[in-house]
């Protein structure tokens, strides 16, 4: 069983002026004018920690909970179907799933949710209806957002951009060669069902002076490096790699619901490498226990096949002092002590359109 907090719209949020009644079909072709809206309820994903939005195919194995249109709800349901949504310029933008307590009719949806962020006094139209919509799984990703500026042998190039070949500065082993390439693109109900995802902001100077240069989003188990006197007390030295979701909390760090979704992207080095991302230093990818569920069994199986040194990749030191010892590492990162760290507070602007540009 897993928890989500999902923001669900209901009939009257969509459909203030027609009736909640026909077939599901007959929805197609309606259009309506977005007004906002919407609760956050619980998404309680009973289907076998699935950790996914999708048709359970064997009936209402989740269910919802919370309050919505002022109404307590508690419900079993299954995202039954969805319809491909159309923006007024005749524009595809996404879907919006119907979550029904078990039936095709209209009267039986309890919620609509999105893939993607309604835009207030837009005027949409329902497209095709999906009687069997396709899931959306969530995985743990180590991933640069897109737009995130890396230091390679052709001077800063954006993440996206970077093909295997190009030479990465790294910070130990000079310029090393990209192996791999890959990229994961997740929607804004994506990242609204699984707070495990959500990106993490770090603000110019949130870490230290130009550190990063720019704001930097990674994935939340993306390891950054930090500095600082109370690392070298309780592990030796001053630096060490750590995962971006312990530092939301100290000034300038936040995690963050992009509205337009966020894509994450992958680079594999031969070896667990440091490189520097938007002028911070920050980690490559690491082949080990997790890799399978970050980049999936078959890219992985591809990439041992092209690269079977990379099977054998040793964690970064500064990453392994952080793995070795985890209790530490989260005591090292609570408020009393990351108030020692040397921080700014930073003020975003058009945080929505912001892209992920790096994976771990």
């Amino acid at each position: 069983m897993a928890l989500h907090d999902i923001l669900a719209f209901s009939w009257n949020d969509i459909f203030p002026t027609r009736p909640q009644t026909g077939a599901d079909t007959e929805l197609v072709n309606e259009t309506f004018t977005f007004n906002g809206g919407g609760d956050v309820v619980t998404y309680e994903d009973r289907d076998g920690d699935r950790n996914e939005l999708g048709d359970n195919n064997t009936g209402l194995n989740d269910r919802i909970t919370g309050t919505i249109d002022g109404v307590s709800v508690d419900e079993l349901i299954n995202p039954e179907y969805s319809y491909e949504i159309f923006d007024s310029n005749g524009n595809s933008v996404g879907e919006m799933f119907a979550l029904t307590k078990g039936t095709n009719a209209l009267s039986s949806i309890e919620a609509f949710v999105f893939d993607f962020r309604p835009i207030p006094g837009e005027t949409y139209t329902v497209g095709s209806h999906d009687g069997t919509p396709p899931s959306t799984p969530y995985s743990q990703l180590i991933c640069f957002a897109g737009g995130t500026s890396i230091a390679t042998e052709k001077g800063l190039v954006a993440v996206e951009d970077i093909r295997p070949g190009l030479r990465l500065l790294t910070r130990d082993g000079g310029l090393q060669p990209v192996l791999w390439t890959g990229e994961r693109k997740l929607s804004f109900v994506d990242i609204l069902l699984n707070p495990k995802i959500r990106p993490v902001l770090i603000g110019a100077g949130a870490l230290g002076d130009e550190q990063p240069a720019q704001p930097l989003i990674v994935s939340p188990q993306h390891r950054v490096l930090v500095r600082s006197k109370i690392a070298q007390r309780m592990f030796g030295t001053h630096e060490i790699l750590v995962p971006a979701v312990k530092l939301v909390g100290l000034a300038g760090v936040d995690s963050i619901m992009p509205d337009n979704g966020v894509t994450y992207y992958h680079l594999l080095c031969a070896s667990h490498e440091i490189i520097s991302a938007n002028s911070h230093w920050t980690e490559s990818l690491y082949v080990g226990e997790q890799t399978e569920i970050t980049i999936g069994a078959d890219a992985l199986a591809q990439i041992v096949s092209d690269h079977p040194e990379v099977a054998q990749m040793h964690l970064h030191p500064l990453a392994k002092v952080g793995e070795d010892n985890r209790g530490r590492l989260n005591r090292f990162v609570v408020r009393e002590n990351s108030k020692r760290l040397r921080h700014v507070t930073v003020k975003m602007q058009d945080r929505d359109e912001q892209k992920v540009y790096l994976t771990g």
